[in-house]
């Protein structure tokens, strides 16, 4: 009877240490689940941020491409030469199908002065236009031109 409280506080003891261990192991549960969530949104942040930036880039890249209509390359470059004050003579184009956009391969044959060529040059630039072949020959003050450009058409 002497060892009877001692016993009884150490049941109550161990009783109450196996309660907050598993409390404890509860709230170590909690915290790991947790972390996973915030990992997750975390990743979701940064997917959004991702997508974000893609729609931006298209945006952008939009902008500077051709969009659906093939006739719009020709176009832009005959608006190109007009206002630059280059006289085309021959314009001969093609078409290519690469999946998903269209490359268009425009010869062109014109005449114009120097500043005038170079302006041209520019305004073909502002749309990713690659010139893929150049002769150039004097002739009086102007200068004949024999282009090879290519321009990419985003399908839409």
């Amino acid at each position: 009877a002497r060892y009877k409280n001692p016993i009884i506080a150490l049941i109550l003891i161990i009783i109450f240490v196996f309660i907050c261990k598993a409390i404890y192991s509860g709230y170590l549960e909690d915290k790991a689940r947790l972390q996973k969530q915030e990992q997750e949104i975390q990743d979701k942040k940064l997917l959004v941020k991702r997508y974000t930036e893609a729609q931006r880039d298209y945006e952008d890249l939009s902008k500077n491409f051709f969009v659906g209509d093939t006739l719009l390359f020709r176009k832009y470059v005959q608006k190109v030469a007009r206002e630059s004050g280059v006289a085309i003579s021959s314009l001969k184009s093609s078409r290519e199908d690469r999946g998903f956009y269209w490359e268009e391969n425009i010869k062109i044959r014109a005449r114009a002065p120097y500043r005038a060529f170079v302006d041209f040059i520019d305004g073909l630039e502002k749309k990713y236009i690659e010139v893929e072949g150049v002769d150039l020959a004097r002739e009086d003050e102007v200068l004949r031109i024999d282009l090879d450009i290519k321009g990419l058409i985003l399908k839409e």
